[in-house]
């Protein structure tokens, strides 16, 4: 299995399936990393502004579960900025 593949079903597997993270975090998941895949690796595409655009949100609002999981769990991820 690639380790896209693994990286897939380790986040279900520990996090979708067991309530502490919504399903919906697991198709944005997978649609950014489909969407990388294919920035990465086929030369003729090229993505629209409005699909990058729906691209950058879902990555905020996944980011910010993810961020708020950790929170929920101890784990705080604010770093102060260093001038």
């Amino acid at each position: 299995m690639s380790h896209i593949g693994e990286l897939r079903r380790l986040f279900s597997q520990h996090l979708i399936k067991t309530g502490r993270i919504g399903g919906k975090y697991a198709k944005i998941l997978g649609a950014e990393q489909d969407e990388r895949l294919k920035a990465d690796y086929d030369v003729l595409y090229s993505p629209d502004e409005e699909d990058a655009q729906e691209c950058a949100s879902d990555a905020r609002e996944f980011l910010s579960a993810i961020k708020n999981y950790l929170k929920e769990q101890g784990i705080n991820l604010d770093v102060e900025e260093r001038s």
